[in-house]
């Protein structure tokens, strides 16, 4: 929710955002900008019998698939704030010998080559030649400017890797155990099947994006996560001048959730924390209609739209020249 108010603010130049969701859904009512705003059903692009799938990575994969995104999109996470106002040449600047627009990728590393997913590949039952590289490194959570043709011709070079993470809808994989969903692949948190390094391995490689160090986002640009709730430590974190902000997992982990694995904490006041971060959130990030009461589930500012579009143009009426 919070996520869209901060485009609604901040990237008002926007012009249509998906959601990809599990199943059907009606747009709920706090979504700020209706009009450009369409739930989207993973579940019509994902392998049958894959679907419903709380592997976020499976999710991300399918998103160069959605029917009428346009060559030119922006890609985040449902829990990555845009915390000042952004223009498309953050994303997409035109380079001086030529008028074409370019991606940036923000490095994850100083090379092109990448290195292999798996830690232990034996164990995907697939060979070097079906599976693609990526970048190590910490991936920052801030929105990622990505090309569709790109992805697509990603998609038809690497169909046995994605068939093998699309396969994994239980949740993350590790290839240390062979296993995804389970209680020891869940606590691991394995990145190995992370999109956003293997996309960016790929578009580098193919000379899709512009190299961009990642130091060009420093890092008191982006807040990766909110680990505090206290009213006054949070008003200051969001007071101050940033990119984006992570909200992240934090609360589920106060809430105790199952699925954080060991990283629930205990003797934490879930209710509590909730509390402080609605009241910061309101302030900072208001609902644009003013509308003081919104009728949501807590659940709702955590549960997995898993991947946030961002469509947009510079003429309104197609992609970019």
């Amino acid at each position: 929710m919070y996520t869209l108010r901060s485009a609604a603010k901040n990237a008002p130049w926007i012009r249509r955002i998906f959601l990809l969701m599990n199943g059907a859904h009606p747009l709920p009512q706090w979504v700020p900008e209706p009009e450009k705003t369409e739930i989207v059903d993973r579940c019509l692009l994902l392998p049958s019998g894959h679907c419903p799938t709380r592997n976020g990575f499976a999710a991300t994969s399918v998103a160069a698939l959605i029917p009428g995104l346009s060559e030119f999109f922006i890609f985040t996470d449902d829990d990555v704030l845009v915390s000042s106002p952004v223009t498309p040449d953050l994303f997409f600047p035109k380079a001086l010998s030529s008028p074409m627009r370019t991606p940036q990728c923000w490095a994850l590393s100083t090379t092109r080559e990448g290195h292999s997913i798996y830690k232990n590949r034996q164990s995907t039952g697939l060979r070097d030649a079906q599976l693609p590289k990526t970048y190590t490194g910490h991936i920052l959570h801030v929105w990622f400017p990505m090309r569709k043709s790109s992805l697509l011709k990603f998609e038809a070079r690497y169909p046995q890797a994605l068939a093998f993470i699309r396969s994994h809808h239980r949740g993350r994989y590790s290839s240390t155990f062979n296993e995804h969903g389970t209680r020891r692949s869940e606590t691991e948190n394995s990145n190995e099947e992370s999109l956003m390094g293997i996309w960016y391995w790929w578009m580098l490689a193919t000379k899709a994006c512009g190299r961009v160090s990642i130091s060009s986002i420093p890092p008191g640009n982006v807040i990766d996560q909110i680990t505090t709730y206290d009213t006054e430590k949070l008003e200051k974190i969001l007071q101050t001048p940033r990119l984006f902000t992570c909200i992240n997992d934090n609360l589920m982990w106060a809430k105790g959730d199952p699925k954080m694995g060991h990283h629930a904490r205990k003797g934490r006041s879930y209710e509590k924390e909730l509390a402080v971060f609605r009241s910061v959130m309101e302030k900072f990030y208001p609902d644009p209609h003013g509308r003081s009461q919104l009728n949501f589930d807590d659940n709702e500012l955590f549960r997995n739209p898993s991947f946030m579009d961002t469509d947009w143009n510079e003429n309104g009426t197609g992609g970019w020249p």
